[in-house]
């Protein structure tokens, strides 16, 4: 671990590391993922400065939380049931990124619930939720004195580029198609004063929309369809309406994904404009990172710390079904996620 700089006040965690290594299982129309070797989790280590006595912990079998200064593999099975040195992690989707925060449950008991994807459901405008494929920790955090907590200044979500050049040699995939598949990457961090989605894009150019036709059951690369007008999924608000069926194939694309699928001859598109769909709400993880400068203007916090008291932090990673990064061009595409936590303290 290279040693801590000087940062007056601070206390530093670090670090929960991840690696993720995401491929396709399945040649479709819809891509898919799942981690084939290991989602291991390295350690969790503490260093405190100034004196904050900063620790961390998780809810035990009996509901207790213990607090740890360092915790290892068999913590984080019991924190996520789920966890597995060998597990599956497909596309999910926080579409309904409301329902999280479902005034009807206590905030200290909410934990994030994913959607399943559309390549598995039946239903068009909201599928069944998803019990597992994404990795989710519930922490707490302690410390002797009152501040905020942020992401340390090692935190990062990257595409795994030594696995993808390898990767590329031996499947003739371009690397670069196969980075994409951490700008599909998400991790949430829920808790009772606020939640936010993160990725790793600092400037997102296009906004994921959770609602469109998609080519999922057709095979030949058309949008699905039926009753000669095309499907809509997703969420959203409004009436579709339909244009006029087409004479001729209509596609201006070279790939044939969920996202660019062929407009068939017969069929009536949908008319977007008619529609508003729900569009996700994200923050580039680099806003929540604290790097020891004077001023945090320009930084959120994930959240206050009181002195003495829990502070829980749901942590979720996955990846987003609805992003169009996630298509079959990243197929074997691997990714990276280390997260380290600051507490600035308040004077």
């Amino acid at each position: 671990m290279r040693p801590l700089r000087r940062i007056n006040r601070i206390a530093i965690i670090s670090a929960i590391s991840f690696t993720l290594l995401a491929t396709s299982s399945i040649a479709a129309t819809y891509a898919w993922f799942s981690i084939r070797e290991y989602a291991r989790i390295n350690q969790i280590s503490l260093s405190t400065q100034q004196g904050a006595n900063l620790e961390i912990g998780y809810r035990s079998t009996d509901g207790d939380v213990v607090y740890k200064s360092q915790l290892g593999e068999d913590d984080f099975q019991v924190i996520d049931p789920h966890y597995d040195t060998n597990k599956n992690l497909r596309d999910v989707s926080s579409m309904f990124q409301a329902d999280w925060l479902d005034t009807n449950i206590p905030a200290n008991e909410k934990t994030p619930v994913l959607l399943e994807s559309y390549s598995r459901s039946s239903a068009r405008t909201k599928t069944p939720q998803a019990k597992s494929h994404f990795l989710q920790f519930e922490l707490f955090f302690r410390s002797s004195e009152s501040g905020h907590l942020y992401l340390g200044d090692d935190t990062y979500l990257r595409p795994s580029q030594n696995d993808n050049e390898r990767v590329s040699i031996l499947k003739g995939i371009p690397t670069e198609k196969l980075n994409n598949v951490a700008n599909a990457a998400r991790i949430s961090f829920y808790s009772e004063s606020a939640f936010y989605i993160c990725e790793a894009n600092p400037i997102q150019d296009e906004p994921t929309v959770f609602a469109g036709p998609l080519s999922i059951h057709n095979q030949e690369g058309y949008y699905d369809h039926s009753e000669g007008k095309e499907i809509l999924y997703g969420s959203y608000q409004g009436e579709p309406q339909y244009l006029p069926a087409l004479e001729f194939d209509q596609a201006d694309v070279s790939s044939h994904d969920s996202f660019h699928a062929i407009h068939k001859a017969g069929v009536s598109p949908i008319d977007l404009s008619s529609i508003e769909p729900e569009i996700e709400e994200t923050n580039s993880l680099q806003e929540f990172i604290f790097d020891g400068a004077s001023s945090m203007a320009n930084k959120k916090a994930l959240g206050p710390l009181r002195a003495n008291e829990d502070f829980r932090l749901v942590i979720t990673i996955y990846l987003e079904g609805w992003d169009k990064d996630l298509t079959e061009e990243v197929l074997e595409g691997r990714f990276d996620v280390n997260l380290s936590f600051a507490l600035h303290l308040d004077l």
